[in-house]
């Protein structure tokens, strides 16, 4: 079995654990529940508004595992399906939405990377991003609670796992 089918399979068992599907599971009432997977077309509209291709990892999880809700910490975001249109609350249109030249005008020390994607919500304004365009795709943390506005978001990232597999790996070994 491949390395990637073996990580979507353990991942796969994980999630049929209605207690260990996602950390949150653990002490958000009510239990949050997971997203159905998305379809490939989906994906392939995520990419497309992206602008880049997601890792082969990243498409696996939204159209074999679930599309959202499930992982670390909060999980992992969802992506819009179905021709909806990526909101706010979405792992595409919050990248967009920090992408934006708008968003580059009121926060012009930002500069939000091309490519770096937030994935995984921690909870009191700390997220986890992956950079999907440069491989191996490594995973950082974003944290408010040492982010400052004025600080260039590359300055500001803490490295999580080297790549996204590693850093679900690490899930599954929590």
């Amino acid at each position: 079995m491949h390395d990637i089918d073996l990580l979507v399979s353990r991942i796969q068992t994980r999630v049929s654990d209605p207690l260990r599907f996602l950390d949150a599971a653990a002490w958000v009432r009510p239990t949050p529940k997971i997203g159905a997977p998305a379809s490939p077309q989906d994906v392939s509209n995520a990419e497309r508004l992206c602008g880049f291709p997601f890792p082969i990892v990243v498409r696996r999880m939204y159209t074999e595992i679930g599309n959202g809700s499930w992982g670390p910490y909060y999980g992992f975001e969802p992506i819009a399906t179905d021709g909806a249109k990526p909101t706010e609350n979405d792992l595409v249109g919050y990248y967009l939405e920090c992408i934006s030249d708008e968003h580059a005008l009121e926060e012009p020390f930002v500069q939000w990377p091309r490519g770096m994607v937030t994935v995984i919500g921690r909870g009191c304004v700390s997220y986890e991003l992956c950079d999907f365009i440069r491989p191996p795709h490594a995973v950082y943390l974003l944290s408010g609670d040492t982010w400052l506005p004025n600080t260039p978001v590359l300055k500001a990232l803490t490295l999580v796992a080297d790549s996204i597999e590693e850093r679900l790996e690490q899930w599954l070994q929590s």
